[in-house]
């Protein structure tokens, strides 16, 4: 799945751009806001996707209501 392994990156990058620490929190809303002026109707449906399966493989959690970055979604980000 192209696009859904895209949102998962552009969903990673925007930790790493904002230079997040474990706990940070992700404004997805935002994201999602931003997202419709970037993605066509068809890549937008992958990035509600993309924050599950990020869930799923730990990097990001979900924590009263929003999406923070875990420890070791902050070690993906800045791996060299």
């Amino acid at each position: 799945m192209k696009h859904l392994e895209r949102a998962k990156e552009d969903i990673l990058k925007v930790f790493a751009k904002s230079r997040a620490k474990a706990g940070d929190p992700f404004d997805a809303k935002a994201y999602f806001y931003n997202a419709a002026t970037i993605f066509n109707p068809r890549e937008k449906d992958p990035l509600e996707d993309a924050l599950k399966e990020l869930v799923a493989e730990g990097l990001v959690e979900e924590k009263r209501g929003q999406h923070v970055l875990t420890q070791k979604g902050f070690e993906h980000i800045n791996r060299g």
